[in-house]
């Protein structure tokens, strides 16, 4: 459920009062998820018509950054469409298509059709290594179930030979859809599916299984089982789009991205990627895909009332909560980020823009999968 206040004249009250839920209020048994409601009272005018918006700024249940949610913004001049038409797509300079230009050892994973390498251009020293499909892959419609699969199966592999390496207690790890080629950059410098898994050593980074595990705690003291109320306020919020027998798939209440979508464990069984085995890796690629084709067929209407499709072409993953000992309350968390507009001064401060409700997201992709 969402409880929408005003500023100027409501009180909030918490229970408990913790760093890790800023505004993430349950009462009476009963979940919320809080926003804060900003209207516009200045009389901004743009070539003659009186501006208005009415703008809302969500906290993240597990702390770490705010969004506000603003329609106005869509309304943003973009760049130069005939630049973000003209055709990108350049095979030949794709380094993963020449595996002579690749970084050595490569290891070959036959059964998966996906290949291993370290990155050079490595973001920690010690390990972090590129993981990429043998068949080119860099359009949306392009990707497969055996790609996710694949690189998927991989990467758990990688993370339980981390774990077993002293001084290294977590790993952070992603999937990268998109060049600087296309309108939108993914932070991917190749035009073909990989992902990247780098180890993290005993430092002050603090995992979402963290997060979650300290307000799951906080909540444990007064008798309060936060994830479960945290699902049923996803369900309350129609924030749920589908689920499977170990994962819960759902839009999150206050997004990073545009069309954001999370996938999270259902318990705690599965606190990390060093724990899921061939099946769950089977459950969450069938997830990853089915939100994938959501994607390819979702509409919504543009500047002008009509219709159209999202037009993703550039995204990243990130599977979050990975500290290794972290098997009691941590979960696993899949954030499957679009990337369709640029990052401006807010965002690099960690408060993130969009200019779409997430419930809108959830509802266009329940849509989508449902079974006609």
């Amino acid at each position: 459920m969402i409880k929408t206040v005003n500023l100027n004249n409501t009180k909030i009250s918490y229970l408990p009062t913790t760093q890790f839920i800023p505004q993430s209020l349950i009462t009476e048994d009963k979940p919320y998820f809080i926003e804060l409601e900003v209207s516009t009272k200045e009389d901004v005018r743009l070539q003659d018509k009186k501006i208005t918006d009415q703008i809302v700024e969500r906290i993240s249940p597990f702390g770490g950054h705010s969004t506000l949610i603003s329609k106005n913004r869509s309304q943003r001049p973009q760049p130069d469409e005939q630049n973000i038409k003209a055709d990108n797509t350049d095979i030949q300079n794709c380094l993963f298509d020449n595996i002579d230009k690749v970084a050595k050892p490569i290891v070959e994973y036959p059964e998966y059709e996906v290949y291993q390498a370290p990155n050079p251009f490595a973001f920690n020293t010690g390990y972090h290594e590129i993981i990429f499909t043998k068949e080119h892959v860099e359009k949306l419609d392009q990707i497969q179930y055996k790609h996710i699969f694949g690189i998927f199966s991989v990467m758990v592999k990688r993370a339980q030979y981390l774990s077993g390496i002293a001084g290294i207690n977590q790993v952070s790890a992603g999937l990268n859809l998109g060049t600087a080629k296309m309108k939108y950059s993914a932070g991917a410098s190749q035009p073909h599916l990989h992902a990247q898994i780098g180890a993290v050593y005993q430092t002050g980074y603090l995992p979402d299984s963290d997060r979650i595990e300290n307000v799951c705690s906080e909540f444990e003291k007064v008798g309060i089982d936060y994830m479960q109320k945290y699902f049923e306020a996803v369900i309350t919020a129609r924030l749920d789009i589908f689920e499977s027998k170990n994962f819960f798939v759902f839009a999150p209440f206050a997004p990073r991205f545009k069309d954001e979508i999370h996938i999270v464990s259902k318990t705690t069984e599965f606190s990390n990627l060093t724990m899921v085995n061939s099946k769950q890796i089977q459950e969450i690629s069938d997830l990853i895909i089915k939100v994938f084709k959501a994607y390819t067929k979702m509409k919504f209407p543009n500047k002008e009332g009509n219709m159209v499709n999202v037009g993703i072409d550039s995204l990243n993953i990130e599977f979050l909560g990975n500290r290794f000992d972290s098997k009691s309350k941590g979960r696993l968390f899949i954030k499957i980020m679009p990337r369709q507009s640029d990052l401006a001064y807010s965002e690099l401060l960690g408060r993130f823009v969009v200019d779409r409700y997430p419930e809108t997201t959830a509802e266009a992709i329940r849509n989508e999968t449902s079974t006609k």
